[in-house]
């Protein structure tokens, strides 16, 4: 078995990082232009690949993409990027064979191969050669001036017969062994004439095809220097020069005569020669050849045309004695090579696989493909040429290529072939001793167990197994593992697909597919899908018309025998989507087959399933007229107007880049979809909104003209309502889209291509790669904690002082509007205007990062940390009505922008955060709730109220919000009620404004801050009597309260006081300017203040290191015994090592000797309470404690 290779972290991270770096698509001509050549050389690109719009480049860091980009934006050179919406110019991957290996020729050393993405030729690409050739004619050369003389020394065998009549007999059978289809003519002591006549008259039936000229010489004249050799008893002679020029067409010669290798040192040097001409030689120039003692005399023939033979005799030759064993019967194993249960056809089946496995891990992919994949009967040749190579230095010769190939006599992998040979000898052994049966040996076990290893221990380098696992393929007691190793393999390791097709494994594919598809059906299906996804150019490898229906089949839910799961469904459903695109003899397969139906019925299926089944319509009737009046009398198009209001976004996007290729003059359905992009959060569905609308106006241009020319025509144009939404969206690159698309209805004449065609095509193509992700993508690398914040505020709260003392201040350019502090990390964000800053509490340094590409029209109006269980994503809301969720880490383009209403606020927009739910509430004027899961609007709420909102906050506990107005008043709204307003609270305080409210936990009570410093805490179910109430500083204009804790803050001119909730003073901090902004930290004691001088400072309660996970209603399990903790507001550890909590000593220890684990954790969980220092570790640590 082979060992398995180490795992190279350095090369495993470097691949990871580079994933992270997008391409760059770059607009220019196939010549490489001088600007890149100074890249280059520079180091700073990674690769250069082709696509049909210019150069795709890849960067290898941030740094460089960021280098390459400002430069092309100086040039002002198109291009076009995943993340940069500043760039417009739209890419396919498309390959163009022809330029492409121009472009190759020229600039091999800078140009990396890529994978094809159209149904060309794979061989053009993959394989080197631009026109690969088959060997369809072979002629056998024998010449023996004294047969006897030549085959004494051997045992009297050529070509392994005593009898030279039947030579050529033997040979031409040897050769039927290596390929069935080959035709042979045998030629005995030929004159130069007569081989000249055979050769030219092969011309006309090769055409351009390879000609397979074997020369087997013994007693003739040696080579002459200048390379001639003999090929008749007369002396005549003939050069390599005269064989290429008789036949007219590529040729491989096998020489096997003395100093052979004079040939190639000798071939001449014109360039059609040479690329024409692939020569075996079986010695170097100063060699001579040397019969093989009990063995045949043209020892190189038989390596090549009868490996396992020449290999069961080497074996028994060198490695006999030192086992003892030396009978000629050993060799002899018994059954036959076509037979793999057979020993001999076994044996036979592993060494094909050893030699295909040692040229794969020896030669680069242009060479492996050249000579081991192009043509069979080459292949075959070349492989067991390393037999040769390692087989005939025993006896003095070293054989030779034309082009030269390194030496593979002393690869590792020979070690196992060797092993096997040592047990099919003892095998035999025992056969002739005792008449033992013959056991099937374990190397192709031991190979699919090491590949599995590879797999799972570290992908490195290219695995050496990977030809022995398509072996496996063959026998069907290895099949169904070896097809779930190839699935995995292709799905998880890089550039699997370009090993997979240098291999050659589409034949061994589709020719189980029409086997046995129904048995191997899961991992077939996952094999193809993830090698279409990479390559488009592999459909027609799969054969169409003969693989369609059982793909189809997939769905066939009759068939017992066909039980599909989701998975399958949605593989089979990527697939034929592939195969439909863009393919018209597909489309009118799948029209044949009834595949519009099949389609119809997924429609209500997981939404991957019903995702793919739109994107397989919009492929089948794209610039298909007959598939579209197919899909017409289905009325297929209805339903995928339906999926329009689907709850995910991904299954939203295919439904409208599905219509869009639907549009035709008489089919206009903008006045459906107008009123629908209103409610879209997701940007990838807006542009495609865009795409569909650019179809339409194709078909009504001369309306859309007029319509531009009567201003007070537009409002009742839907189109140009749809239009004008899109021009104000908080996407830059949605804008552009818009704007480009009013260009193109305003110019005349008009251009001839739409600016928006090629996205559509984009959008297909980048739905490939993220095939396998998430639905959501939104919070994909931030879900949500669905654990429930509680808090308690039952009872009085006079048994703890809050005492909050300045930890740090710093100092900033402007005075802050808005602060959040991080839940999770010790970092705060504030917004100054329309900007967002990040400033990291523990450190020294400057601003992490702001936000600069939002527009200075617009002020952040809102803002707050959205908690999660790994990261805290940074919720904004601004003044011209668009709410953004920002990547605290990744700020160049926000994670999801979208415009809560068509015309900015009048007042400001405030937003909430229900997390169980994942929503957001979004609240002026007006109250949406905008749902972030499904990426879209999913209620514009009546308030019942003309007045304006100042305050919005969610419970933490169920789906209900209270919005607090400018009079004072609240409103309690849940939408799972038919009525939504549930409950409403009267003004407390007349003409004051709620400026700040909180939902609290387990009595569901509404606390509410008003200006002028009243405090209310009122029982939902009463309303009219408040629980609490109780006014301070009649000048405070700003209020926060705590989310956990019974603290509230006011702040004003005179700086910031904290109270209880009975309106006891807690703290007075005292500013030198007034307040402008204070936010308090989500679950710890702590609270954030900016001034009018722009200083920010931090405030804590240092003698209360307040933990507040152990706040919550949990049960901290400790060995067995259950601490119910919820009734203790602040818990610390005292000296004895207690939990301490409220007055009360609970005597659970915390650390155990019998425990080594649990002491250690009770020792970072006592460091982390005593020193306040909460780590992202911590927090998750302690939240496992939640469940």
């Amino acid at each position: 078995m082979f060992a398995a290779l180490p795992v190279d972290v350095s090369e495993k991270e470097e691949f990871e990082r580079r994933e992270k770096v997008p391409p760059i698509f770059v607009k220019t001509s196939y010549s490489v232009p001088k600007w890149l050549t100074g890249f280059i050389k520079s180091g700073a690109l990674l690769s250069i690949r082709l696509c049909a719009d210019g150069l795709k480049i890849l960067l290898p860091t941030r740094k460089d993409y960021n280098y390459v980009r400002d430069f092309l934006n100086n040039t002002k050179i198109e291009y076009y990027s995943h993340d940069d919406p500043e760039s417009l110019l739209p890419a396919r991957m498309v390959i163009d064979i022809i330029r492409a290996s121009e472009l190759l020729a020229r600039t091999s050393h800078i140009i990396l191969p890529d994978k094809p993405s159209v149904p060309h030729r794979l061989e053009a690409v993959v394989r080197g050669d631009p026109n690969p050739s088959k060997i369809v004619q072979a002629v056998l050369v024998l010449n023996f001036k004294h047969f006897r003389q030549t085959t004494v020394v051997a045992g009297g065998h050529v070509c392994w017969v005593k009898n030279e009549n039947e030579v050529d007999g033997a040979l031409q059978q040897q050769y039927t062994e290596v390929n069935l289809n080959l035709r042979k003519k045998t030629l005995k002591n030929p004159m130069p004439e007569e081989l000249r006549r055979v050769c030219s008259g092969l011309h006309k039936k090769i055409a351009n095809d390879r000609v397979l000229l074997h020369f087997v010489s013994r007693g003739l004249p040696e080579p002459s220097d200048v390379g001639r050799f003999a090929t008749g008893r007369r002396a005549r002679t003939v050069s390599v020069e005269d064989i290429h020029r008789w036949v007219g067409s590529k040729v491989l010669l096998v020489l096997d005569f003395s100093r052979a290798g004079l040939m190639i040192e000798t071939l001449g040097d014109g360039r059609k020669l040479r690329d024409d001409t692939i020569i075996m030689a079986a010695c170097r120039k100063d060699e001579e050849l040397k019969a093989c003692p009990n063995g045949p005399a043209d020892l190189f023939t038989s390596c090549l045309t009868t490996p396992l033979k020449m290999a069961l005799r080497y074996h028994l030759i060198k490695s006999g004695p030192m086992l003892g064993m030396s009978d000629e019967r050993l060799v002899d194993v018994p059954g036959r090579l076509s037979q793999r249960p057979t020993m001999k056809g076994e044996l036979n089946w592993i060494l094909t696989a050893i030699l295909d496995a040692i040229a794969w891990d020896s030669f680069d992919s242009e060479t492996f493909g050249r000579f081991y994949r192009q043509d069979a009967v080459m292949a075959s040749l070349f492989r067991n040429f390393l037999l040769a190579d390692r087989v005939m230095p025993l006896f003095g010769a070293h054989p030779m290529t034309f082009p030269a190939l390194k030496t593979c006599a002393y690869h590792h992998i020979w070690q196992h072939w060797d092993y096997v040979l040592d047990m099919a000898f003892t095998q035999r052994q025992d056969q002739l001793q005792f008449g033992s049966p013959a056991q099937p040996f374990p190397f192709f076990e031991q190979q699919m167990k090491a590949f599995e290893v590879w797999l799972s221990g570290g992908v490195v380098s290219h695995p050496q197994q990977l030809p022995i696992i398509l072996q496996t393929l063959l026998s069907p007691s290895y099949r169904m593992r070896a097809l779930d190793l190839l699935a995995k393999f292709t799905a998880d390791v890089p550039n699997a697909v370009d090993m997979f097709l240098q291999l050659d494994m589409f034949p061994y594919l589709v020719k189980i597919i029409k086997t046995g598809f129904k048995r191997f059906a899961s991992p077939l299906l996952k094999i193809c899908t993830n090698v279409l996804a990479v390559d488009l150019g592999c459909r027609e490898l799969l054969q169409i018309d003969r693989t369609w229906p059982h793909f189809q089949k997939t769905f066939d839910t009759s068939d017992l025998k066909m039980i599909a799961s989701d998975e399958d469904r949605t593989n089979a459903l990527f697939i034929l989507a592939r195969l439909l695109q863009g393919h018209p003899e597909a489309q009118r397969i799948a029209r044949e087959q009834g595949f519009v139906k099949v389609c119809m019925n997924l429609l209500l299926a997981a939404p991957k399933i019903r995702q793919w089944s739109l994107l397989c319509l919009g492929c089948f009737w794209d610039d298909n007229v007959e598939g579209k009046m197919h899909a017409d009398s289905a009325q297929a198009h209805e339903l995928v107007l339906k999926a329009l209001d689907d709850d995910v976004a991904e299954v939203r996007a295919a439904a409208v880049w599905a219509m869009s290729t639907f549009v035709t003059a008489d089919f206009d359905w903008s006045i459906r979809m107008t009123w629908k992009i209103a409610a879209e959060i997701n940007s990838t569905v807006r542009k495609l909104y865009l795409v569909a609308i650019q179809q339409v106006m194709l078909h009504k241009l001369a309306e859309i003209r007029k319509l531009f020319e009567n201003q007070a025509m537009q409002v009742s144009s839907p189109i140009l309502r749809f239009l004008n939404i899109l021009r104000k969206d908080p996407n830059p690159f949605i804008v552009k889209m818009a704007q480009a698309v009013v260009d193109f209805a305003k110019s005349e004449p008009q251009p001839e291509h739409l600016p928006l065609s090629s996205y559509s095509s984009y959008f297909l193509e980048q739905s490939v790669p993220k095939f396998n992700e998430r639905t959501n993508r939104v919070l994909a690398e931030a879900r949500l904690d669905d654990t429930k914040r509680g808090n308690t505020w039952n009872g009085r709260s006079k048994s703890k002082q809050f005492s909050l003392q300045k930890d740090s201040s710093m100092k900033f350019r402007h005075p802050p509007q808005h602060l959040a502090l991080n839940p999770c990390e010790d970092s705060l964000v504030l917004a100054t205007g329309s900007l967002l800053l990040w400033k990291s509490l523990n450190s020294n340094n400057e601003l992490t990062w702001h936000v600069e590409n939002v527009s200075t029209n617009t002020t952040v109006t809102s803002l707050q940390f959205i908690t999660t269980s790994h990261e805290t994503p940074i919720l904004a809301g601004y003044s011209d009505g668009t709410v953004r969720l920002w990547h605290t880490t990744r700020h160049t383009s926000p994670l999801v922008s979208f415009r809560a209403r068509d015309e900015p606020f009048p007042t400001n927009l405030h937003l909430g955060w229900q997390r169980h739910a994942e929503r957001i509430v979004a609240a002026g004027e007006h109250t949406q709730l905008w749902d972030i899961r499904a990426e879209r609007k999913i209620a514009d709420l009546p308030s019942g109220c003309d007045l304006p909102v100042t305050s919005v906050t969610c419970s933490t506990t169920d789906s209900s919000f209270a919005l607090g107005y400018r009079d004072g008043h609240s409103r309690i709204f849940d939408v799972r009620l038919p009525e939504v307003c549930i409950s409403v609270i009267p003004a407390h305080r007349a003409g004051q404004a709620a400026v700040a409210s909180s939902i609290r936990g387990e009595d569901s009570s509404l606390a509410v801050c008003l200006e002028g410093g009243t405090f209310c805490r009122i029982d939902r179910r009463y309303p009219e009597r408040p629980l609490t109430s109780w006014q301070v500083d009649r000048e405070s204009s700003l209020a926060a309260i705590h989310p956990t804790a019974p603290l509230v803050g006011f702040g004003g001119a005179r700086g910031v006081c904290l109270y209880n909730v009975d309106g006891e003073v807690q703290s007075k901090l005292k500013m030198g300017h007034a307040a402008t902004a204070m936010a308090f930290h989500q679950d710890q004691i702590q609270l954030v203040v900016g001034g009018g001088d722009g200083k920010v400072s931090l405030y804590s309660n240092r003698k209360n290191t307040l933990c507040t996970f152990f706040q919550q209603s949990l049960l901290y399990i400790w060995r067995s015994t259950i601490i119910d903790v919820r009734n203790y507001r602040c818990m610390d550890i005292d000296s004895n090592n207690y939990l301490v909590g409220g007055g009360k000593t609970t005597p659970t220890p915390v650390r155990s000797q019998q425990d080594e684990a649990a002491t250690q954790y009770a020792r970072e969980l006592e460091a982390a309470l005593r020193t306040r220092s909460y780590s992202v570790t911590h927090y998750i640590l302690i939240s496992t404690f939640r469940t």
